[in-house]
Order: C-alpha cells, then sequence, then structure tokens
C-alpha cells in the first residue's frame, strides 16, 4: 500500500473506531496484520489526533475540567471540581490495571480469535446493557460510586476488541444512564486515558531515542483529528434514532467472522 494511504487509513480508522462501541484497538491490530504494519510513533500521532478532537467537540467540559483543578487546588469542592474528581476517579482502575499488566505480555492477546470472541462477547454485554439496564439518568446524576464502577469496567477495554468505549457505556448503562448520555460519560472518560496513553508511548519512543515529528507524524494527527469530528456527531446522532443496535450487529458480525477466519 503506498504509504501516504497507508498513513491517512490509520488516522481514519483510529479516528472513526476511537469513540465508536466497537474497538478501536480491534481495527488497528487488524490493519496491522492485514494491511500495513505501521509505525509506533504513528499509534502516538493518531491517538494524538482524537483527543484534539474529542476535546474541540467537549469544549464547555473541558473548560470544566481546567476550572474544576483550580477549584481543587483551592480546596473548593465546586461542581466543576466534583467533575474533575469523577473523571480522576473514573480513570485510576485502568491506569493501575495496565501499570501491573504491562510486564505480563498483554500484547500476546493481540490475535484474531482473541479479538474476536471479545468483540463478539462484549457486543453481547452491551446489548444486554442496553435492554435492560437503560434509564434516564444524565450525567448531573453521576456519582463517586457510578465513577469507580465504570472505572473498574474499563479495565477489560486492555482486551483487544473489547472496546474502551463500548466498555464505559455498557457499564453506564447498567448503572440507569441513559444511551446518549452513557456516550457522553464515555467520551469524558476517554481524555485522560488518550492523554496518558499517548504520552507514556511518547514517553518511551523518546526515552528509545525513536520519536521525530515529521510529514508523516502531522498527517496522519489531521486524519484522525478529522475522522473523529465525524464520527462524535455522528454516534450521537444514530444514539438518539436508533440506539446501539448497529454498532452492536457490527461488532457482533465481525466478532464471527474472525473467529470462523
Amino acid at each position: 500500500m503506498n504509504e501516504t494511504l497507508a498513513i491517512l487509513s490509520l488516522g481514519a480508522i483510529q479516528g472513526l473506531t476511537e469513540f465508536l462501541p466497537i474497538s478501536s484497538s480491534m481495527h488497528l491490530v487488524l490493519m496491522d496484520q492485514f494491511i500495513w504494519a505501521h509505525d509506533p510513533l504513528l499509534d502516538v500521532a493518531v491517538h494524538l489526533g482524537s483527543l484534539l478532537a474529542v476535546t474541540l467537540v467537549f469544549w464547555r467540559e473541558a473548560v470544566r475540567l481546567f476550572v474544576g483543578m483550580s477549584d481543587v487546588c483551592r480546596l473548593r469542592i465546586t461542581p466543576n471540581a466534583q467533575l474533575l474528581l469523577l473523571l480522576m476517579l473514573a480513570t485510576m482502575p485502568v491506569i493501575i490495571a495496565g501499570f501491573f499488566l504491562d510486564d505480563l505480555g498483554w500484547e500476546n492477546l493481540h490475535q484474531t480469535k482473541i479479538i474476536g470472541a471479545a468483540s463478539l462477547g462484549f457486543g453481547l454485554l452491551l446489548w444486554g446493557a442496553e435492554r435492560w439496564g437503560q434509564g434516564t439518568r444524565r450525567l448531573k446524576d453521576w456519582r463517586f460510586s457510578s465513577a469507580l464502577a465504570m472505572g473498574i469496567a474499563q479495565i477489560f477495554a486492555l482486551l483487544p476488541g473489547a472496546s474502551r468505549s463500548g466498555v464505559t457505556m455498557t457499564a453506564a448503562l447498567s448503572l440507569g444512564f441513559s444511551a446518549t448520555e452513557a456516550a457522553r460519560i464515555a467520551l469524558l472518560m476517554s481524555m485522560p486515558v488518550i492523554a496518558g496513553a499517548a504520552a507514556l508511548k511518547g514517553y518511551q519512543l523518546i526515552s528509545a531515542g525513536d520519536f521525530a515529528l515529521t510529514g508523516a507524524v502531522g498527517l496522519a494527527i489531521i486524519a484522525s483529528f478529522a475522522a473523529s469530528l465525524v464520527a462524535i456527531p455522528v454516534m450521537l446522532w444514530v444514539l438518539q434514532r436508533m440506539g446501539y443496535a448497529p454498532f452492536i450487529l457490527y461488532r457482533c458480525a465481525l466478532g464471527i467472522y474472525l473467529l470462523i477466519l
């Protein structure tokens, strides 16, 4: 594949799948296996593109988090400070789990059958959560117990094919949040996770002397940024009208195909 086209494809796949409940890691691993072995530096770049996009879309919430940080530093527990603390609590479990699992050969799970089984299994869990757990709770009803539960559930997103957004949406639906509010919380939770993952990978590349800003890096960021800007509003539009059914059907069909393959 032409290198420019491969980079654009990588950025588009990351941007389109990072926030949809269909697992971006699954699609990137499959691309790595069947289309093109991408550079780890580009992996950092496409995650940065997604982070910029979700921050732009949720700029009001991003401002709230910035104000909340100031409030926390002044020991003031305001609604903005509470939102920041909720996100911090929801992020801690996956950081701790990732730290301990990093040396356990987690990359060995990037196998087609494992990815397929995770896509199918967690797709069915999402279907069950939407059918039996969905309620009317909104972001303003998010509490520390819910944040901790969603944070613990997010650990399963370390399994390729599970989908970080899918797992957090499943947990939110199970806790009684509506379809769109579950997605909103999952999108907010993605911000510190993507930032942390990109920072860690970037640090590792810099330490190894493999970090260099190139045209390919810029192209990957732009492609992922543009695709993410399209994916986020489209996902919210679909959820308002059809719920999670299109995403569940897609990931279950892909999971079955990978298991057969």
